[in-house]
């Protein structure tokens, strides 16, 4: 059964990402508490390769007062993406293999005053059995 590299992903970075408190998600829910970070898959996917998953991920780091916040927050997901791999999952019956930073940038977050980062990454994701 293929895994939601999602999941996979919300799961590594709720371990590494000490400084959001365990506030990562697939989505920002209406009323968040921050900072907050959320991860999305937005491309890539299965490369026919033996069971390995490479998707291309984006993860929204936010902070509502203070864009140093969000700014350090985003510099630990590319910290955590030097982490020693492999990285196997509790939940998912998954292994993250790799990550690979692809870039990091501000996004305004318009009509809310939040402070938003982004870091794109490429996640390489095998299945366990």
């Amino acid at each position: 059964m293929a895994r939601s590299a999602e999941r996979v992903t919300v799961g590594w970075l709720k371990e590494k990402l000490t400084a959001a408190g365990g506030r990562v998600a697939s989505r920002l829910p209406a009323s968040p508490t921050f900072p907050f970070v959320v991860v999305r898959e937005i491309g890539g996917g299965d490369t026919a390769v033996v069971v390995v998953d490479r998707p291309y991920m984006q993860i929204d780091c936010y902070d509502d007062t203070d864009r140093a916040t969000a700014d350090h927050l985003a510099l630990d997901v590319i910290d955590a993406a030097k982490y020693e791999w492999p990285w196997t999952s509790t939940t998912e019956q998954a292994t993250v293999l790799a990550v690979d930073f692809v870039a990091k940038r501000a996004l305004p977050e318009p009509g809310t005053g939040w402070h938003r980062f982004t870091v794109d990454l490429l996640v390489a994701i095998r299945e366990d059995q």
